[in-house]
């Protein structure tokens, strides 16, 4: 009957024995592996936006109408993790702003911004068309004289 246990506890034993030699192989094995750097195509690649609209005239009062005038940029975060900030311009009445990536054709939309101010707007899109990441300013004026007037004003 002492047999037996012993038996089984040298097979307990030898089996214990085998899994953390297993395991110290593979922990060695994954601390010699160095950590995997990002192409340069893979750096590149946009991974998310965020839109930043800050008041361009501070010391103005609601009495002006450049009160509503806002400095816009775009925070772009590549998928190595770093962030860049790009200016875009000046728009009014910029309120409505989403980051929140679809696809809409041929383009990987990740964001908007929608300006409107006094029957005009400004409509800013950011998204990947053919391997370029770039950001659209569409305006839409009362006056007409740039109705419908699209401009790009990043390209990356």
């Amino acid at each position: 009957m002492h047999g037996g246990r012993l038996i089984i506890g040298v097979v307990v034993l030898a089996v214990f024995a085998v899994l953390v030699y297993f395991n110290s192989q593979a922990l060695q094995n994954m601390m010699n592996t160095p950590p995997q750097t990002p192409t340069p195509e893979e750096a590149a690649t946009v991974a998310t936006v965020a839109w930043h609209v800050e008041r361009a005239n501070p010391d103005v009062t609601e009495d002006d109408y450049r009160f509503y005038e806002h400095a816009i940029s775009i925070d772009v975060t590549f998928a190595d993790g770093t962030t860049e900030r790009y200016p875009l311009g000046n728009a009014y009445g910029c309120n409505d702003a989403s980051a929140m990536p679809y696809q809409d054709g041929t383009r990987q939309i990740y964001g908007e911004l929608n300006c409107y101010f006094a029957a005009s707007g400004t409509d800013f899109t950011a998204f990947t068309e053919n391997g370029t990441f770039m950001v659209e300013r569409f305006k839409d004026d009362a006056s007409g004289e740039t109705a419908g007037e699209t401009t790009v004003v990043l390209e990356l």
